[in-house]
């Protein structure tokens, strides 16, 4: 065999050694991300099943279906880390911090404040690829109602609440969306 063949072969053996490595990455990122999200929204079920075994009820915030941004977002968020605004009805007035959660960098799962200022209030609670969570929130003693998920209607589970981030593509609906239920 000449060198040249040798060398040839030894570069398409370290080529294709780069590419798999470079796809194990991909996917094991992706799934990183997921199980971060997973924790995530781990944390908040977590908070607001505290919320309601110390207080007797969720958070009211003006919606049963929300997002974690937005006025009804940041609202819940305020009672949750017991930070509620001095010119809204208090719900947490013991100030618990039910949600324990840090601080969004990038595209990490977390809060993200505006300015970058934690003393501020934060301006929502996102997945690991940015995005708000979707909050449904069941008034206790009522059915489940059928949740507009996607382009259907699904039955959410007899809890108190239900949470989605839409996953990956970012599009409610499909096979990669995470779901508490």
């Amino acid at each position: 065999m000449s060198r040249s063949f040798i060398a040839v072969m030894g570069l398409i053996a370290i080529g294709v050694a780069m590419i798999f490595q470079i796809s194990r990455g991909a996917y094991l990122g992706a799934n990183g991300k997921s199980r971060e999200t997973r924790m995530l929204s781990a944390d908040l079920e977590r908070a607001l099943k505290s919320f309601e075994q110390e207080y007797g009820h969720l958070p009211e915030v003006g919606s049963l279906d929300l997002e974690t941004t937005g006025p009804t977002g940041t609202k819940l968020l305020g009672i949750l880390l017991g930070k509620e605004p001095g010119d809204q009805e208090i719900q947490n007035p013991r100030s618990i911090a039910f949600l324990a959660v840090g601080r969004s960098r990038g595209r990490k799962a977390g809060l993200v404040y505006p300015d970058n200022d934690a003393d501020k209030a934060p301006e929502k609670l996102c997945d690991s690829w940015g995005e708000p969570l979707r909050v449904i929130l069941r008034p206790p003693g009522q059915p489940a109602p059928g949740l507009s998920y996607g382009n259907k209607t699904v039955a959410i589970p007899p809890s108190s609440f239900a949470i989605v981030s839409k996953g990956p593509d970012r599009i409610e609906g499909t096979k990669d969306d995470l779901r508490s239920w």
